[in-house]
C-alpha cells in the first residue's frame, strides 16, 4: 500500500473517530474531566506512601478526604449558585442605572451608545434570563458531582495500582506500557503544576472579594480555579462573573480594583510561580494552543476547554512513542 493511500485511509478514520467523539461528547468530557482530576490527586497517595504508609490506608485517607470535601464544596456551591439565580433579577434596576451613566459619559465624546445597543439588541432582561439559563446548567453540573467523585475515586484506586506496578518493577522499563507511564507523568506534572497555581491565586482571589464584599466569593473562587486549566482566555472568563458583580453592587470603584487585584495574582501565578515550577516549560509553541483551544472547545464544547493542553500533551507524546516503535511511513 503507498504511503499517500495509507494516510488518506488514516485521515478517513480519524474523521470517523472525531465525529463519534464529538457525538457522544457530554459522556467524554466527564470522563476525562474525572481523568484530569484523578491524575491530579493521585500525588497525595504517592506522598503518603513514601512516608511510610501501605497503600490500602494511602488511598483510604485520600478518597475520604476526596468525599469530605467534595460533598462540602458542592453543598457551598449548590447554594451559592440557587442564592445567585434568585438574587440576580434584582439586579436588573441597577444594570439600567449603570447603562445611564455610562451613556452620560460617553455622550461627552459624542458617542452615541443608544445606537450601538439598539444594533446588538442588548436588552437587561435578555442579559438576566441568559445568565440564569447558564447559572442552571452549571446547577446541573453541581448536581451530578456525586457520581464524579466516585469515578474520581475508582479512577484513583487504577491509577495508583498502575503507579505500584511500575514501583515495584513488574512492568519493564523499556515497554511501551512504561514510556506511556512516562506521558502521564508528564501530564500529572503540568496539572499538578496548574492546580496548585491556580489554588493559590483562588484563594488571593476569595480573599480580596471577601474584602471588597463582593457576593458568592466562594463561587467566583472556585470557578477561576477551574478556568486556571484554560490557557489564554481562562483568566478573562474568570474575571467576567465577579466584575461584573462588583460593578453591579458597588460601582466602578471596586469593580476596577477587582480586574487590577485578579490580574496581578494570575500574572504573578502564570509568568512567575509556575515557570520556576515547570523549569522545562510545556515545549508547545502559542500557535498550537490556540489551535488545540479552538480545537477541543469544538469536539467536547466547554470540557474541551480545560482538557485542551492536557490532550495536546498526551497526543503529541503518545504519537512520538509509537514512531519510535514503527515507521509510519515507510
Amino acid at each position: 500500500m503507498s504511503p499517500i493511500l495509507r494516510i488518506l485511509i488514516g485521515g478517513a478514520c480519524l474523521v470517523i473517530i472525531l465525529a463519534g467523539i464529538k457525538a457522544a461528547s457530554e459522556i467524554i468530557s466527564f470522563v476525562l474531566i474525572s481523568a484530569l482530576l484523578a491524575i491530579s490527586i493521585t500525588p497525595i497517595v504517592i506522598f503518603l506512601t513514601n512516608k511510610g504508609l501501605k497503600r490500602g490506608p494511602s488511598l483510604f485517607i485520600t478518597i475520604f478526604s476526596l468525599l469530605v470535601v467534595g460533598v462540602l464544596l458542592l453543598t457551598l456551591l449548590g447554594t451559592s449558585v440557587f442564592e445567585l439565580s434568585r438574587t440576580l433579577p434584582t439586579y436588573e434596576e441597577r444594570m439600567q442605572e449603570i447603562l445611564v451613566s455610562v451613556d452620560s459619559v460617553l455622550e461627552k465624546y459624542n458617542f452615541d451608545i443608544d445606537k450601538v445597543i439598539e444594533q446588538t439588541e442588548f436588552d437587561t432582561k435578555r442579559f438576566v434570563q441568559i445568565a440564569t439559563s447558564l447559572l442552571g446548567k452549571l446547577g446541573n453540573f453541581l448536581g451530578s458531582g456525586i457520581f464524579l467523585i466516585i469515578i474520581v475515586s475508582l479512577m484513583l484506586v487504577e491509577f495508583s495500582g498502575y503507579e505500584h506496578k511500575i514501583q515495584t518493577g513488574n512492568i519493564h522499563p523499556g515497554s511501551l506500557s512504561a514510556r506511556m507511564y512516562e506521558i502521564r507523568t508528564e501530564i500529572r506534572k503540568f496539572l499538578s503544576i496548574t492546580a496548585l497555581t491556580g489554588f493559590m491565586s483562588s484563594v488571593c482571589n476569595v480573599i480580596l472579594l471577601l474584602a471588597l464584599g463582593v457576593e458568592f466569593a466562594v463561587l467566583w473562587g472556585v470557578l477561576s480555579f477551574f478556568f486556571n486549566f484554560i490557557p489564554v482566555i481562562g483568566a478573562i472568563l474568570a474575571l467576567l462573573p465577579p466584575f461584573l458583580l462588583a460593578l453591579l453592587q458597588f460601582g466602578w470603584t471596586k469593580a476596577i480594583i477587582v480586574v487590577v487585584g485578579f490580574a496581578l495574582f494570575n500574572n504573578i501565578a502564570d509568568n512567575v510561580i509556575k515557570p520556576k515550577l515547570m523549569k522545562d516549560g510545556l515545549n508547545i509553541s502559542v500557535l498550537i494552543i490556540f489551535l488545540s483551544l479552538f480545537f477541543w472547545s469544538w469536539i467536547l464544547g466547554f470540557a474541551g476547554a480545560i482538557l485542551a493542553i492536557p490532550l495536546t500533551i498526551a497526543i503529541i507524546k503518545i504519537f512520538g512513542e509509537l514512531s519510535k516503535e514503527h515507521d509510519i511511513f515507510g
